[in-house]
């Protein structure tokens, strides 16, 4: 049983805009077949020295498409790493309380699991990102 399995509901993709590095500029152009710049000026808020991206007037993220009743990431294979490590924030595996508000807002934590096996395939999974060539 694990403690998290994403259920494609997109509710973490609502929310104000999500920071990008440079590098994470550069992955999803890429991927989009677009230029840095041309991606920062069609996806992008200028915020300060950094980018962010943009959120539709829904408020939810630019990239986040309904397609039969599911809510898919347009650029999933290249989402920010912010996106990626949902819902293991340090905040989250940290605080019992923190993972019982993130277990009300996120149908994907499974409410039959404990805070510890929660933690436990947290630090697994950020473990194998933190390998190289992952």
């Amino acid at each position: 049983m694990k403690a998290f399995e994403c259920k494609m509901c997109g509710e973490c993709c609502w929310g104000r805009g999500i920071s990008l590095s440079k590098e994470e500029i550069k992955r999803i152009s890429e991927f989009l077949g677009i230029g840095v710049e041309q991606f920062k000026s069609k996806y992008c808020v200028k915020k300060g020295a950094s980018y962010e991206l943009r959120v539709k007037e829904s408020g939810y993220c630019i990239f986040l498409e309904e397609n039969k009743g599911k809510k898919l990431c347009k650029i999933h294979p290249v989402k920010p790493d912010l996106c990626k490590r949902w819902p293991f924030f340090h905040c989250i595996i940290s605080d019992k309380d923190e993972w019982k508000l993130a277990m009300e807002a996120c149908p994907g934590i499974n409410p039959k699991s404990s805070f510890e096996d929660f933690v436990k395939q947290a630090l697994s999974e950020l473990n194998e990102d933190l390998k190289p060539n992952n």
